[in-house]
């Protein structure tokens, strides 16, 4: 049997994304939102590149469907001339931000479905918005963010996160 993430990038479909997301979600290695890119983020700025390989290889299980991890692995193979990986990190991103882009149609009815809290901003520079005002609503026991866009509009996106973990601080809609 193929690998899930294998057929998502040779055929990147709504359900194969929808699928491999709830995996992702699903996984009990699934860490903090936003610590994977913090670190890979610190290690590329420090050029600490062989801990950089160690640690994106570690977060890859969770962090796969980001845009933001595929740009950050294409950055250092740049850095350190690996082409071939710069070009496999760039399929990824791309193949990656187009599904999310097709999984809604960022309302509250259709969010962007998403997995990581980098992952909306990949989305507004996609879509040329650029984010004003945040915050999180509860929406049928499901976290939300709803950014309001500095052209007045606003993008929901689901993380797919589930209220009763969260209670702090959220409002209702």
């Amino acid at each position: 049997m193929k690998d899930p993430y294998q057929a998502f990038l040779e055929s990147p479909t709504r359900t194969r994304y929808r699928c491999l997301r709830q995996a992702v979600l699903s996984d009990p290695a699934y860490e903090d939102q936003s610590a994977g890119a913090a670190e890979l983020e610190d290690l590329r700025r420090t050029r600490a590149y062989i801990a950089f390989s160690h640690r994106e290889r570690e977060l890859f299980r969770t962090w796969k469907l980001s845009p933001r991890y595929h740009w950050l692995v294409g950055t250092v193979a740049l850095e350190v001339d690996d082409h071939d990986t710069v070009e496999l990190a760039k399929f990824q991103f791309q193949t990656c931000l187009a599904a999310m882009l097709s999984s809604g149609v960022g309302t509250v009815a259709k969010p962007y479905l998403v997995t990581r809290n980098t992952d909306p901003y990949d989305i507004l520079a996609a879509l040329q918005r650029s984010p004003g005002r945040q915050q999180l609503i509860d929406r049928e026991g499901v976290l939300m963010d709803v950014i309001q866009c500095t052209d007045g509009g606003e993008l929901c996106f689901d993380a797919g996160v589930k209220t009763h973990t969260h209670q702090a601080a959220v409002s209702h809609r």
